[in-house]
């Protein structure tokens, strides 16, 4: 009986039984293209062949700059995420502080205009 799937560094799908015994069902290829910067953006991070990005080439792990698998590893993020945040903070009231200035200016040639009139 299936006890659990798991994918090894060379990019195989491993069926691992309960029984201990395990087999390899598939090898999972990595994708290139000649232009990776020609990549159709979709959301979600995932992105699509185009006609700028050439043709998809399917290559082995660690094959032809075909780059590696890592296994049960997360994607780390390098933003700083409070640090992100606090400068969206500063921008948004400087930002506010901004259309005030407007506003209040705005107002002030409205006066200057009414009193010259």
């Amino acid at each position: 009986m299936l006890d659990s799937v798991s994918i090894d560094n060379d990019g195989y799908v491993i069926a691992n039984f309960n029984n201990g015994q395990s087999q390899k069902l598939y090898k999972i290829p990595l994708a290139t293209f000649a232009n990776p910067d020609g990549l159709d953006t979709k959301t979600g991070n995932a992105y699509t062949q185009s006609f700028s990005s050439g043709e998809v080439n399917l290559k082995e792990a660690g094959q032809g700059g075909a780059g590696t698998i890592s296994p049960s590893s997360l994607e780390g993020s390098n933003t700083d995420l409070s640090g992100e945040l606090t400068n969206m903070i500063v921008a948004q009231r400087a930002y506010e502080a901004s259309a005030k200035v407007i506003t209040t200016s705005d107002q002030l040639l409205d006066e200057l205009n009414k009193i010259t009139q």
